[in-house]
């Protein structure tokens, strides 16, 4: 049993906006009933770190939910890193790394930071695994929960319209509950400085004479400020 007629998922599931306690209001979600909309306009609680909206503060713990970061952490570090939280409200920094014996898919991927794409694609799939739909889709049609537009309401909001304070916030954030400590130092060589040049591959050889050129094109600039410095 999932969706909104568990009594748990549906609390998950409800809007943050509406009052899951309120029997009036679970009933007229579960009718369908047009006052008590649930579209992927409306977001649900599970978004929001407690799942509780600060109505002086919206911005409070958004995208910061516990099972966001649990979905993340176990498709990114691994089943056993899944239950690895910080604190209840979302601050706090996960206290240990357990990834299992074998290299999580981050370091394999080199995943380095979570990108706005990324908690929308988490939030998704947890929007999924609470709901009564059988299968995924982009939805919109037949009954099928729009999932497409969810996401890219999600990334569009977090893009275009979140303070770029708030933004810079959110997705440091992420990369301490998610990535923080998985990364040694051979995983995060660069290989320009570490590979024979004759073995670089193509992205590091343009990389390499990119910098090359653009340390050249500061020399005359860096020059003539110091005949100006000195005249």
């Amino acid at each position: 049993m999932r969706g909104f007629v568990h009594p748990e998922f549906g609390r998950l599931l409800c809007p943050v906006t509406l009052n899951w306690d309120d029997p009036v209001v679970r009933a007229g979600i579960r009718d369908h009933d047009p006052k008590y909309p649930t579209g992927p306009k409306h977001w649900a609680a599970f978004l929001w770190a407690n799942e509780r909206l600060d109505p002086d503060n919206e911005m409070a713990g958004f995208l910061r939910g516990h099972l966001l970061t649990k979905a993340a952490r176990a498709i990114l570090l691994g089943p056993s890193a899944a239950d690895n939280d910080g604190d209840a409200d979302g601050a706090g920094e996960p206290s240990s790394r357990s990834v299992g014996s074998s290299k999580p898919r981050a370091a394999k991927w080199r995943i380095v930071h979570i990108t706005p794409a990324a908690i929308a694609h988490m939030a998704t799939l947890v929007h999924f695994a609470l709901s009564s739909q059988a299968t995924m889709a982009a939805g919109g049609d037949g009954g099928k929960w729009p999932y497409e537009q969810f996401y890219h309401h999600i990334v569009t909001f977090i893009e275009r319209h979140m303070e770029d304070s708030d933004r810079e916030e959110l997705l440091a954030w992420w990369d301490v509950q998610v990535l923080s400590g998985i990364h040694n130092d051979e995983d995060s060589a660069d290989e320009d400085e570490n590979t024979d040049p004759a073995e670089l591959s193509i992205m590091a050889r343009m990389r390499l004479k990119s910098k090359t050129r653009a340390a050249e094109g500061a020399e005359p600039a860096d020059e003539a400020a110091a005949v100006s410095g000195s005249a």
